[in-house]
């Protein structure tokens, strides 16, 4: 679609700074620019569109996704059956409705009958416009009759023809999802009179259309036989209509154009099927062939005994097409062949249908007189479940005897996530039954719609997608289509794209759209994180409204697409199950404060086992085992070097600086090697979390925490204690005796690696001097002025520990100002850890925190940066804040995404090749 306005665009030189290159990333093709780019340019400049935006002629446009809902449409009518008896006018209408909370400057115009219309339409309501009579083709006829209908912001449209007795509607499909092939939607006609038929309404000018028929025509003074081609070129707005001769159906005729055309196609009046009264008036606005599919569901219409008619057309030789839920063999079909199936007499038959290679699939309601329920013929288009969308608005019809509609919508959804459907904000009705569909995970309902107007139907999760057919019957009278699709180009060639949340594009070439949300997880299952996401814009508040499925322990997060839950300080898990929780921590020159709260010290540098699940094996096994090293050149002095996890059947090591191995391979994060177990970069922090409540985290320097649940209460071994609520026996050794030293203690939970060459018994640090204790005491009895930034956290986690240990690794350390450092950020970290942001504390000064390059010091920054792997982990996160973030310059998503493709990445699976 084309917005007529000012666009942004970015002038880029091949050679030119990052800062420039960072500026926008490239969308589509790229546009000729002028010299004297904002950038400070080398070599050739180009002027590019930036994110969100493609190119439009010399300008820039919004991008959106293809869908039924868009900003500029051209329709038109087909000629429909003439009741000379009837006492009523016949009605062209369109239905026009916001598709967005804003409402919509809408022009409507029609140069061939010299008519234009200016309203405003809101998403509250659905707007009727009645069009001048003249615009409907009458006969085989090239005329100015089509309709063009423009918005300032997207719209949702449908088109009604309206006679007595003789009514049928589509779904107006956007200028953005229209294509240049087309099959003909038809039906099997009444008589000579009463042809098949289909019209062809130019979008651009000079637009070339040949079309291969599948029956007789007559058209422009001559008679075009089976599988002979009409040529002829339109106009914007032109059409050309055809229609069947001698009885002809023109089911599967092919059209074909250089430009985008649209494409209306139907019958004029028939019987379905033709030994039944009575006839009416079928009509589509027929999708693209590049936007069907391969996977279909059918469900029956409600309230009807005769059953109904399905035609299946295909596009391409050779496609092969299976049907399951009815006893026949699968078929084999040439372009332009259709399979009609008539489900006689079946009220309850749901079909699968599967073929190698995209179809369309027609349903058609039956006369009348096939079962004498009050109805009559409509001709629908069902969406393929590639093409299945979140949520839907639709508006009713109104007829034009004196007997109103029975409105309905069939739904098909995913039978898990039936209770997630909103109808009009509320739950659906009580008295709604679902009919789960054989062999498959998927469920139907034929939902009566009990009040006329504007409805909405809608999942909570943006990645739940059903399908919903609106229809009504009316004495010898019905009307039925699609109550919307996506329209995205699934059928075609494919290119992996980078994802803009809610484009409705395949970007990662698996013939699905927008099947993530926006929350780090891998919803799909495909290895892959965020990579083709859902339009963060379907926000339903589960949270507000009650929804969620959070622990009681837990706060509910609405992450704007979904929702996620994350349990309160002191506990763990996943937010839907929440324990009490204890913490154990190593850090410094290593310090232990168990699960228990007992301290000791132990300066070994050698593997050892922190904790591990010794005693209960109805719980899940983990080992978390910590290697510690020297520093500074001084024997007497360790800090912990790496960490390593072992826990459902991985093994994860995460070494200083950070560097991450999953089963001895280096992998780059976030990563997730199985369900319930995820590594990420959490602010300073490698953690490790699972699901059962377990989370390690290690700086990649000194400090690495264990959080486990009270579940393994009695059930642990190793540095961090038994974690049995009693410190006087912290000390016990792999063999169940007390240790009497520290040492001895430390020494029993070794570790034995091959290879490995470590201290066990290093002696104890030297005796600090009095002038040396005086500045320990001094700079880490910050932790115990009530003036200090840490006081807030004072009466939750005691710090005389803290002070403790800063003053034990100041002696240690001789004096060196990293230790107190050191300590202080391992209070920090454990405040943060218990709910408690105690602010900035660090500055030019004291304590100044060295960042890496492209990055500064946050005292509350979010604990989901973006990565390589997860560009747009920030907007998800809801963790505690934490210490660090990315500069300015790296925060932004589009930014980053181009950033990592030039350091030599992989689209989604990166694995960068440099560094900044």
């Amino acid at each position: 679609m084309v917005i007529h306005m000012s666009m942004p665009v970015c002038y880029v030189g091949l050679l030119t700074s990052l800062l420039c290159l960072l500026s926008c990333v490239r969308v589509g093709e790229t546009l000729e620019g002028p010299p004297g780019s904002v950038c400070p340019g080398l070599g050739n400049v180009t002027q590019e569109c930036c994110e969100g935006w493609v190119r439009a002629g010399e300008t820039c446009t919004v991008r959106t996704s293809p869908d039924n809902r868009g900003t500029e449409f051209v329709v038109g009518f087909m000629q429909n059956y003439e009741d000379v008896n009837s006492t009523s006018e016949p009605e062209l209408e369109l239905f026009l409705t916001s598709a967005s909370s804003e409402p919509a400057n809408v022009t409507i115009a029609a140069p061939g009958a010299n008519y234009t219309e200016h309203l405003v339409v809101t998403t509250a309501a659905v707007q009727l416009v009645t069009l001048p009579l003249s615009l409907m083709l009458n006969g085989t006829e090239r005329a100015q009759k089509g309709v063009q209908v423009t918005a300032d912001r997207e719209i949702i449209l449908y088109g009604v023809n309206k006679e007595r007795h003789t009514t049928d509607g589509f779904l107006g499909l956007p200028v953005d999802v229209l294509g240049k092939e087309y099959f003909v939607a038809s039906y099997t006609a009444l008589d000579w009179s009463l042809p098949s038929e289909f019209a062809v309404f130019g979008v651009e000018n000079g637009t070339s259309v040949n079309v291969t028929l599948k029956g007789w025509v007559y058209h422009d003074g001559r008679d075009y036989y089976p599988e002979s081609v009409i040529t002829f070129t339109l106009d914007r707005l032109e059409a050309v209509q055809i229609q069947g001769r001698y009885g002809s159906d023109l089911t599967g005729s092919r059209i074909v154009s250089d430009k985008p055309v649209s494409v209306m196609s139907g019958v004029r009046c028939t019987y379905v099927p033709k030994e039944y009264c009575c006839c009416d008036h079928l009509v589509e606005h027929v999708p693209p062939v590049n936007t069907w599919g391969r996977r279909f569901v059918t469900v029956p219409l409600a309230v009807r005994e005769a059953g109904d008619i399905f035609r299946l057309v295909a596009a391409r030789d050779n496609t092969t097409v299976n049907v399951t839920g009815v006893h026949v063999s699968p078929r084999t079909l040439d372009a332009g062949d259709f399979w009609e199936l008539d489900l006689w007499n079946s009220t309850d038959t749901h079909m699968t249908i599967a073929s190698s290679l995209p179809i369309m699939v027609l349903q058609f309601s039956k006369g009348q007189e096939s079962d004498n329920i009050t109805t009559d013929p409509f001709m629908m288009y069902l969406p393929p479940v590639e093409q299945f969308a979140a949520d839907y608005t639709f508006a009713t019809v109104d007829a034009l005897t004196s007997t109103a509609y029975t409105n309905f919508v069939n739904i098909v959804i995913k039978t898990s996530e039936t209770s997630g459907l909103t109808y009009d904000g509320n739950p659906l009705p009580n008295a709604t039954t679902w009919s789960p569909i054989p062999d498959t995970d998927q469920s139907a309902t034929q939902l009566y719609i009990a009040t006329n107007g504007t409805h909405k139907i809608k999942h909570q999760s943006a990645i739940v997608t059903f399908s919903l057919l609106y229809y009504g019957f009316s004495s010898y009278d019905s009307v039925g289509f699609p109550g919307g699709l996506r329209l995205a180009s699934i059928s075609g060639g494919c290119d992996v794209t980078e994802p803009i949340a809610g484009d409705g594009v395949d970007n990662d070439c698996d013939q699905l759209v927008d099947e993530e949300l926006l929350n780090g997880i891998d919803d799909d299952s495909d290895g892959l994180i965020d990579e083709d996401l859902a339009d963060i814009n379907h926000d339903v508040d589960e949270c507000g409204l009650g929804w969620a499925d959070c622990h009681p322990d837990a706060v509910c997060v609405n992450t704007h697409g979904s929702y996620k839950c994350v349990c309160k300080p002191g506990f763990t898990g996943d937010g839907k199950t929440c324990w009490a929780r204890s913490t154990c921590a190593a850090y410094g020159d290593p310090h232990y404060i168990t699960f228990d709260g007992g301290t000791h010290h132990f300066q070994g540098a050698c593997t050892y086992t922190l904790a591990q699940n010794c005693h209960n094996h109805t719980l899940p096994y983990f080992n978390v085992e910590t290697r510690n090293e020297n520093r500074y050149g001084n024997p007497r002095v360790s800090y912990v070097t790496d960490v390593t996890v072992e826990v459902y059947n991985h093994r994860i090591v995460v070494e200083k600086n950070k560097i991450v191995y999953i089963d001895h391979v280096i992998t780059t994060l976030p990563a997730e090697p199985r369900a319930g177990l995820t590594v990420k970069f959490v602010g300073l922090y490698v953690t490790i979390e699972t699901d059962f409540g377990l989370k390690v985290s290690f700086d990649g320097n000194h400090r690495a925490e264990v959080v486990l649940p009270d579940l393994y209460r009695s059930a642990l071994c190793g540095l961090c204690g038994n974690y049995n609520g009693d410190v006087s026996d912290e000390y016990l050794t792999p063999d169940g005796t007390q240790a009497a030293t520290d040492v001895q203690f430390g020494n029993s939970w070794k570790v034995e690696r091959e290879g490995e060459q470590c201290i066990e018994n290093p002696e104890p640090p030297a005796q600090c001097s009095d002038a040396l204790q005086q500045i320990a005491s001094e700079l880490c009895g910050t932790l115990n002025d009530p003036n200090s930034v840490f006081a807030p956290c004072y009466s939750t986690l005691n710090p005389e520990s803290t002070v403790e240990t800063c003053m034990y690794d100041m002696c240690a350390l001789d004096g060196d100002l990293t230790s107190p450092c050191n300590n202080l950020q391992a209070y920090a970290d454990s405040c943060a850890e218990a709910g408690i942001n105690i602010g900035t504390w660090r500055n030019a000064t004291f304590c100044p925190l060295s960042c890496p390059g492209n990055s500064h010091y946050s005292s509350c920054a979010s604990a989901c940066p973006a990565t390589c792997t997860d560009v747009s982990a920030p907007q998800y996160c809801n963790f505690t804040c934490v210490k660090f973030s990315p500069s300015t310059l790296l925060s932004r998503k589009q930014s980053l995404q181009l950033l990592c493709q030039r350091l030599s990445c992989h689209l989604y699976r990166r694995v960068c090749t440099s560094v900044l």
